[in-house]
């Protein structure tokens, strides 16, 4: 609750582009960490930067989302957050079924990758806008660089 709180003013301080990459590379180290945790302290750790970097990342997306649909923002939000709940919903199913039939080193894995493939996407999508936006100028659009 606190990153979400914490959320808005990041974002008024630091580029968007910045934090969401910082946020998912967090959960990336969190989820390597996670399955090496053999103490109170590093359960704390990576219960901290999985805690936070999802806590930040999502106000992020939602205003994403926001600025991005336009006149359209009741249906974007509506499917931005249903697609949210589906994976909060399937995802623990689906690594639950994972867990059964393998091992939790399996699963950790298959949390890792799908993880990095987000990252990757989400780097290989703010370097395809980038190159669409260096033509534009004047469109904040989460460009601002302050820090």
């Amino acid at each position: 609750m606190l990153g979400r709180a914490l959320g808005g003013g990041i974002l008024d301080t630091y580029d968007r582009k910045k934090v969401v990459m910082l946020c998912l590379t967090i959960i990336v180290i969190g989820l390597i960490i996670f399955p090496f945790a053999n103490s109170l302290e590093m359960f704390i750790l990576v219960a901290v930067m999985l805690g936070m970097g999802w806590a930040f990342i999502y106000p992020i997306l939602t205003i994403h989302v926001i600025e991005s649909a336009g006149l359209e923002r009741g249906p974007a939000m509506g499917t931005f957050t249903a697609i949210a709940d589906l994976g909060s919903g399937l995802g623990p199913m689906v690594m639950g079924i994972v867990l059964e039939k393998t091992s939790y080193t399996i699963m950790f894995v298959c949390l890792i990758f799908t993880a990095v493939i987000n990252l990757l996407y989400f780097y290989r999508a703010i370097a395809k806008k980038a190159s669409l936006h260096n033509s534009h100028s004047g469109d904040r659009g989460g460009d601002q660089d302050t820090g």
